[in-house]
């Protein structure tokens, strides 16, 4: 089944990594440059499954493959440096990252010690979510993912030898489905196919297809080198796409992009060996040490990046960027020299297994404290109560899906203030809804009324209209805006329905907003009065719905966006820049200028009242993100705990004159 293999050092393979690991550190310091630079990682991915399948092949067919050595090996390469950057970046957490964002850190610091944050992350993405540059652990989504395969692939690989089943029908088909997988979930569930391991792989088994030509006994891949007379031509092609793939590439992550890249790195290996392009242009003494030094490297430039932005509040300046990369390369060698060649030595081997375990036990104990302790608030010793603005309200509760008797629901938010009361009041919409349900639950149980909040993640609840970048997307909103309908109409005690969304972004064309007839055609570009109409037709649609079921509605005007984050307007002991003059609120005639259009339709709807919040924000000219010193918002467009109850109070004392 497999032949012998010699495995010659090959430097065009470090000169490969070097190509990835620049092409991501730019693409992270200066992503208006490389816009397809994402692809070093796929690179990287078929380097690893090239590299790795080579000697897995080449132990068994020896018959000297140990799991137990294999393991003891991976350890001792990714844990080191691992480590050491995990390290810092806990030290820089503490006394860069508010409490909310120690917090989430620590969950994300506790899923890289065991290499599932890929699957964190997924669950993260969603219309609250922290902007990428401000999780410093981000990255290595993409170490979860390869050593997820490198948990099953050497046990896949044992039993195809020893059932001697075909390898290649083994990889080839896994490869296939994994790469089905990815075309069709790009599209359609973008964030399940760029974190799933399952949508990944295919990019690890082209590297282990390749490994195999050169290491079975056949050795299809040595017979086509030697027949082969165009080499350089194929390698010097495979290096124009490639290089294409990551300068042009698309800003959206498309999937040909990627294909490019994983495709032509591929054919660099198969065909660079010995090869006068590959040692000379590829396999020369820069790209090779850059290469050699690629795993600390990659692990180090995010970190750095990731806090200077943290710390200014913004993008940071050029030169930051620049120390930042000349930083993150100088401990990379020093990690590769003084720490990943000895730890790679097998002397003592068994000690530095158990002492790198050790160390990462204790870095995930460390995220479990950070995360339980609300990211050690103790830390702040000043501006408290503001920090305490930020904290946004959990997703849903499980009272909520009993009380609607829909426990699996399709929209994402569902909470339910139950204070024994007779009459309930409806808060429906966007995200902005679910942030309100604090405050109208709060003013309403001082009543006796019960408050239910029902809402999905940008996908305001119109009828006839829908949001999304897909059609599946599409497709979930709708039935989600049903589902929420149809929960509000059935419910008796359900007297009154307050909604709320972020309203001008819709008309804007915003979030995949558009006129759900044309659910057929996701990429169909709509004129601004075709969504005006959609918007406006869905709205009424919805207040005709629920009057026909008994139900008043009350429809509150959008609060102003804000052009920057709070929380970087904080004043901390923590290490933050002073950005305090980044904090300048728009005018009230600009917040005017870019609500006229929306607040037109609200106040056009037949059968349903109008309550008009723009003053709460902007009582003269200035608008204001802060009242009696406490923040109204918590980022950049949904309201504080503080401002939500400011907003609850006005409409319900709108309501009880109505």
């Amino acid at each position: 089944m497999i032949g012998q293999s010699t495995r010659p050092y090959r430097r065009d393979i470090d000169g490969l990594r070097a190509i990835a690991v620049i092409a991501v550190v730019i693409f992270h310091a200066f992503p208006n440059y490389f816009h397809g630079g994402f692809v070093g990682v796929d690179i990287f991915f078929v380097i690893s499954g090239f590299l790795i399948t080579q000697i897995i092949l080449d132990e068994i067919n020896k018959g000297r493959f140990r799991v137990r050595d294999f393991y003891s090996r991976r350890i001792r390469r990714i844990f080191p440096s691992l480590a050491v950057v995990l390290v810092t970046a806990i030290l820089l957490g503490w006394f860069i990252l508010l409490p909310e964002d120690l917090a989430s850190f620590g969950t994300l610091l506790s899923g890289s010690t065991v290499f599932v944050i890929n699957f964190l992350l997924w669950n993260q993405v969603g219309y609250f979510d922290t902007s990428s540059i401000e999780k410093p652990l981000l990255h290595l989504w993409s170490l979860s993912i390869e050593e997820q395969f490198y948990l099953v692939w050497p046990a896949l690989l044992i039993i195809s030898f020893k059932m001697k089943r075909n390898f290649l029908a083994l990889a080839g088909t896994t490869a296939l489905v994994s790469l089905g997988g990815a075309f069709y979930c790009r599209h359609n569930y973008p964030d399940f196919s760029f974190y799933s391991p399952l949508t990944r792989f295919w990019e690890l088994l082209v590297g282990a297809l390749l490994a195999h030509g050169f290491t079975s006994s056949e050795g299809f891949m040595s017979k086509v080198l030697v027949r082969s007379k165009n080499r350089e031509i194929i390698v010097s092609i495979a290096g124009i796409v490639l290089l294409c793939a990551i300068t042009l590439g698309s800003e959206s992550r498309s999937f040909l992009t990627v294909a490019l890249g994983v495709f032509a790195s591929a054919g660099v290996i198969a065909f660079g060996a010995g090869t006068k392009t590959s040692v000379k242009v590829i396999g020369n003494p820069v790209f090779v040490w850059v290469g050699l030094i690629s795993y600390p490297l990659y692990l180090w430039h995010w970190i750095f990046l990731s806090y200077a932005e943290i710390y200014y509040g913004k993008t940071p300046p050029l030169s930051v960027c620049a120390a930042s990369i000349g930083l993150s390369v100088f401990l990379s060698f020093l990690c590769y020299r003084f720490l990943e060649i000895r730890m790679r030595s097998r002397t003592h081997e068994s000690r530095k297994v158990i002492t790198l375990l050790a160390i990462m036990v204790v870095i995930g104990l460390i995220g479990v404290a950070l995360q339980s302790s609300h990211g050690a608030r103790s830390r702040i010793s000043s501006s408290a109560a503001n920090v305490a603005q930020l904290v946004r309200p959990a997703a849903s509760d499980a009272v909520c899906g009993e009380f609607i008797k829909l426990p699996n629901h399709l929209f994402a938010y569902c909470r339910l203030s139950n204070v024994g009361g007779r009459q309930t009041v409806a808060v429906i919409g966007d995200s902005h809804a679910d942030v309100s349900w604090n405050g109208f639950a709060k003013e309403f149980s001082k009543d006796g009324i019960n408050t239910l909040m029902l809402a999905n993640s940008s996908c305001p609840t119109f009828l006839g209209t829908a949001t999304g970048s897909t059609v599946i997307k599409l497709n979930r909103c709708a039935s989600a805006i049903e589902q929420i309908l149809r929960s509000v109409d059935a419910n008796s005690s359900i007297h009154s329905v307050i909604l709320i969304t972020r309203g001008a972004v819709y008309l804007e064309g915003g979030a995949g907003f558009r006129p759900w007839t044309a659910k057929g055609n996701s990429s169909q570009n709509y004129s601004a009065l075709q969504l005006r109409n959609a918007f406006a037709q869905g709205l009424q649609a919805t207040v005709d719905d629920l009057n026909s079921h008994g139900k008043k509605v009350f429809l509150v005007s959008e609060n102003p966006e804000l052009g920057f984050e709070p929380k970087n307007c904080i004043t901390t002991n923590l290490w933050r820049a002073k950005s305090i003059e980044n904090c300048k609120t728009p005018t009230r005639a600009e917040v005017e200028s870019r609500q006229a259009e929306h607040q037109k339709i609200l106040q056009q709807v037949h059968d349903a009242f109008f309550v008009n919040t723009l003053d709460l924000f902007c009582p003269e000219k200035e608008c204001f993100f802060t009242k009696n010193g406490l923040f109204m918002y918590a980022d950049k467009d949904h309201l504080s705990i503080f401002g939500n109850e400011t907003l609850a109070l006005r409409v319900k004392n709108f309501m009880v004159l109505h």
